[in-house]
């Protein structure tokens, strides 16, 4: 296992405890994990629960602890099979997040929870503030690149986009068109809206940790008290009629 996989299961693990200990989970619970990665918080949840389903569209992530393959916007199960389905870092990367959070209630037994859990418009914003500085020195070693390419090439024709083409913007992490429509989407308002609009009530509000993505290796740091955090857990439930 690499540093950084230790680092991630690490803050994951945090982060699923901060949930746990607002919901009741007995052995007898069946929860559904959408989107499961590697199953590293599988394998948590199966120390609370003997029944885990854990599903992910590929298992190219080496997931020991996957039981199956599907799409998080067709789930291949019963109606009110559930008493928790569980996604962690998985709705923004849905297109059609209405569709999925209806098979998500669909599969859910009435008056059980699911558990949602989304970056912050934060994340997003530290994002922001570290890829400039490191797509300058990154923009500086191109451009010199450039030049000297240029020199060597404008006999031949050849054309070489600019690097800032390519890296005026922090790429997209989720299934949005641009950063600002994702970061605009990362805002805990703007989850609470979606769920609501889809039939979901929310009935806590989960603050975990604050860190800028982890592939900088900056502090993980627990301010949920003051509301400042990267990732957000929504404990929701069917709205019924």
């Amino acid at each position: 296992m690499t540093n950084w996989e230790k680092r991630l299961h690490s803050v994951r693990e945090r982060e699923l405890y901060m949930v746990l200990n607002h919901i009741n989970i007995s052995p007898d619970t069946r929860i559904l994990e959408i989107g499961c990665g590697d199953g590293y918080q599988s394998s948590i949840l199966r120390t609370y629960s003997n029944y885990v389903v854990s599903t992910d569209m590929t298992t190219e992530r080496g997931a020991t602890e996957l039981n199956v393959l599907c799409d998080g916007e067709y789930l291949p199960f019963k109606d009110s099979q559930f008493d928790i389905v569980y996604s962690s870092y998985v709705l923004e990367h849905i297109r059609d997040k209405s569709k999925a959070l209806n098979e998500m209630k669909r599969v859910l037994v009435d008056d059980r929870t699911i558990i949602i859990m989304v970056p912050t418009s934060t994340v997003r914003i530290l994002y922001a503030l570290i890829y400039y500085p490191y797509i300058t020195y990154c923009l500086l070693r191109l451009t010199l690149k450039r030049i000297f390419q240029e020199k060597k090439n404008n006999s031949e024709g050849i054309t070489i986009p600019h690097p800032i083409t390519y890296y005026c913007l922090p790429p997209v992490h989720g299934a949005y068109r641009n950063i600002f429509e994702e970061t605009k989407s990362y805002l805990i308002r703007s989850w609470v809206k979606l769920f609501r609009n889809n039939g979901l009530e929310v009935l806590r509000v989960v603050k975990t940790l604050l860190y800028a993505p982890l592939e900088f290796p900056l502090p993980v740091i627990d301010l949920s008290r003051i509301g400042i955090c990267s990732v957000v857990a929504f404990i929701l439930k069917k709205k019924l009629v």
